[in-house]
């Protein structure tokens, strides 16, 4: 049987086999986490999409935000919540690696879900500060101000879930999927805190300066 130019095949893996020989081959776990990786990409594509609308939409206006900036207590303490979340999760990851600590990775798990709730209480908190100065509709600074937030709010939600699914199937290493529950949920988790932190470095920080 013919082959396409520049593609190598394992003499180990015949080119046609039974289904029995397919199931006993042994698991690829890492096609997981680059897919995650790849979804990563995809959501980080999103956010430079709204950053540039921002900052497009501030450049053509000449006092920006028009309005009184929002305060940056709030925004710094959830900061401080979301790198505490990634430190447990990488204690979680690491004792998980080491000797397969599920206790301690599921205990990790759930300091992580706590974090993310203690997040939309504090984003709750600051919105309900902040849109009796500015709504949505008041101008565009309102409308993509709260698009970024909304659409990043979601994202940590989303990682709650997957950090609740790591939860509720078997930790890895395992024989079958899902492969690398944990670390895949962690990895996801580390990105939307590295959003935030991009957030409050272009979003909030920067008003207090440049006004």
């Amino acid at each position: 049987m013919s082959t396409p130019a520049g593609i190598a095949l394992r003499e180990d893996v015949p080119l046609v086999m039974t289904a029995a020989q397919a199931r006993a081959l042994p698991w690829d776990d890492r096609r997981g986490t680059w897919g995650m990786w790849l979804f990563i990409l995809s959501e980080t594509m999103i956010f430079v999409g709204l950053f540039f609308s921002y900052y497009y939409l501030a450049n053509r206006s000449q006092n920006w935000p028009p309005e009184k900036p929002a305060s940056l207590t709030i925004p710094l303490i959830i900061l401080a919540v979301l790198i505490l979340s990634c430190v447990v999760l990488e204690w979680g990851r690491r004792a998980l690696t080491a000797d397969a600590a599920s206790r301690a990775a599921r205990i990790a798990l759930l300091v992580g879900i706590g974090c993310g709730a203690a997040y939309i209480v504090l984003e709750v908190l600051s919105f309900r500060q902040y849109l009796l100065i500015v709504t949505p509709q008041s101008d565009s600074y309102g409308s993509i101000y709260y698009t970024i937030l909304a659409i990043h709010g979601a994202h940590l939600v989303l990682g709650m879930l997957l950090m609740a699914y790591a939860l509720l199937v078997p930790l890895e290493p395992t024989p079958r999927p899902p492969h690398r529950a944990y670390h895949n949920s962690a990895i996801y988790w580390y990105f939307s805190t590295v959003v935030w932190l991009v957030i409050v470095a272009c979003m909030y920080l920067p008003p207090y300066f440049y006004r």
